[in-house]
């Protein structure tokens, strides 16, 4: 029996603590790694789904259902397909989910299991932070009784020091070397040209083999589409996805195609 392909796919963002109460972190859903894990897993792969705070997770119950001309038999249906897919991949070991909470666990989590699954393909689609403010342990105070207030009990403004974090993409190829590397870049009001150059740079420093490359004005916009570009700058790949939830999946399908055409 032939085994089974192995794709770490990473998804949402992280959460960087300020102290113990407050953080800041990012608002990626994880909706598009979550669609191409269970892809890629429909196509019978082994997925292991590093996701951070937020992330949508294929181990949760978060069912998108059509109504739109649907039965009530229809939907009842649609549901126990989704849930016994699910709950079959989740209890044969070919979707795994490892949470994580900040850019540090998420560059570990990805590096353990390159290290030790060697995978066939990793994505990168996390949304990792490039910066983290220095953690204070405790409550940072923010008014005149407890910080230094003005006169007229306005609190002061706080300034918060940010280091960079390390790149958790960067960590994947000396850990797998032979591991086809899909990275992911997000830009906002970027033209085409602006987009492939930032990704074949991202694609260049990580040693990713191609970088999905889209624009968050798009999504806002209700679409999901995006280029995939190689280490040279040449586009492989256009992927024009659609309109909202259709769209999304339409995307998710055509990313999985390229992996499995490209990795498998």
């Amino acid at each position: 029996m032939t085994q089974a392909r192995v794709c770490v796919v990473t998804a949402g963002g992280t959460r960087e603590p300020i102290d113990e109460v407050r953080a800041i972190a990012n608002t990626a859903s994880g909706a598009l790694p979550c669609a191409l894990a269970l892809r890629l897993v429909a196509e019978g792969w082994r997925v292991h789904y590093v996701c951070g705070p937020g992330a949508q997770r294929p181990d949760r119950g978060q069912l998108d259902v059509p109504l739109q001309g649907a039965t009530f038999s229809s939907v009842l249906a649609h549901v126990e397909h989704l849930v016994r897919s699910r709950l079959d991949a989740l209890a044969s070991g070919r979707m795994v989910v490892h949470p994580v909470g900040t850019a540090a666990e998420a560059g570990d989590a990805l590096a353990r299991l390159c290290r030790e699954l060697q995978p066939d393909a990793v994505v990168c689609a996390m949304a990792v932070a490039d910066f983290a403010p220095r953690p204070v342990a405790g409550k940072l105070m923010s008014r005149k009784d407890s910080l230094g207030g003005g006169a007229d009990g306005t609190p002061e403004s706080l300034t918060l020091e940010l280091a960079p974090t390390a790149k958790a993409i960067d960590r994947v190829k000396r850990e797998a070397p032979r591991t086809w590397l899909l990275g992911f870049k997000l830009l906002a009001g970027a033209d085409r040209e602006t987009l492939v150059r930032a990704a074949a740079h991202l694609a260049q420093r990580s040693g990713a083999d191609a970088v999905f490359a889209n624009d968050i004005r798009d999504h806002r916009a209700g679409l999901r589409r995006g280029l995939v570009v190689d280490r040279q700058g040449a586009v492989v790949a256009e992927l024009p996805g659609g309109a909202g939830d259709d769209g999304l999946r339409a995307l998710a399908d055509q990313l999985g195609r390229f992996v499995v055409q490209r990795a498998g």
